[in-house]
């Protein structure tokens, strides 16, 4: 009978040391999750910023173009 008991106490202690593991396991998920949701979010904000960049760049040149060719003109008739 005591070998019984013993192995019942036995079994529900490795039952509660599993649930214990998997409720640790879950708030490590949790923590993961959110560290790749932060990381996907930061990726997607640095390739806007990198698409803006580019942007203003495109435009600074495009500009610099129409100074310089405005430049020219105007130099042409003086």
């Amino acid at each position: 009978i005591y070998t019984r008991l013993d192995d019942e106490q036995t079994e529900r202690q490795l039952l509660a040391g599993r649930l214990n593991m998997l409720f640790r396991d879950r708030r490590a998920h949790a923590h993961t999750r959110l560290l790749m949701e932060a990381e996907a979010r930061m990726s997607r904000e640095a390739r806007m910023s990198k698409e803006a960049w580019t942007r203003a760049i495109d435009a600074s040149d495009l500009v610099h173009g129409k100074v310089i060719s405005l430049r020219t003109t105007v130099l042409g008739q003086i």
